[in-house]
């Protein structure tokens, strides 16, 4: 099996194995670690920590896929690692979705950040850290102004309640 010297970067080009891996593992930390710290200040579950893993861990898996050449196997293909780390992190979202007592749910949009942030970590561990970059600002407008357009455009109720006693 032959251990290629280079990996293909965006933008930056060849570069050496080495460098190139720490390129993106910094990448991986820097745009996880951004949206955690926006659900970590509004003191959702999945914060710093959480997102910095999702995204480390799918550049790894990401990377080290690309690496192995596939020699000696017929049917060899990268993508089937993206894949599996959307199946595998379908599960961690799922996890984070709650069912309260009066029937309604929380946890929904911690389960599509969970989401979001493993494919960024692909995206960088496939060699596209300015193309996550990019979408992580896409996400992070999303997470941030979406409330208040919401809220802007909103149909307020007013609801009154009459307590009856059956005495």
């Amino acid at each position: 099996m032959s251990f290629p010297q280079t990996i293909d970067i965006e933008i930056i080009g060849s570069v050496n194995i080495y460098l190139g891996f720490l390129l993106q593992v910094f990448m991986a930390f820097l745009l996880g670690g951004l949206i955690g710290l926006d659900r970590e200040k509004k003191l959702k579950a999945a914060g710093i920590k959480t997102n910095v893993l999702i995204c480390l861990g799918a550049t790894i898996y990401t990377s080290i896929s690309l690496l192995n050449d596939g020699e000696g196997q017929t049917a060899y293909d990268p993508n089937r690692m993206a894949a599996q780390i959307v199946s595998g992190i379908g599960f961690l979202g799922a996890g984070a979705i709650l069912r309260g007592p009066g029937g309604g749910i929380s946890g929904l949009t911690t389960a599509a950040t969970i989401w979001v942030v493993a494919a960024i970590g692909v995206a960088i561990g496939m060699g596209y850290p300015f193309m996550a970059s990019i979408s992580t600002i896409g996400i992070l407008f999303a997470l941030t102004l979406i409330n208040p357009i919401y809220k802007l455009f909103s149909v307020k109720r007013e609801f009154a309640v009459k307590i009856l006693s059956n005495k």
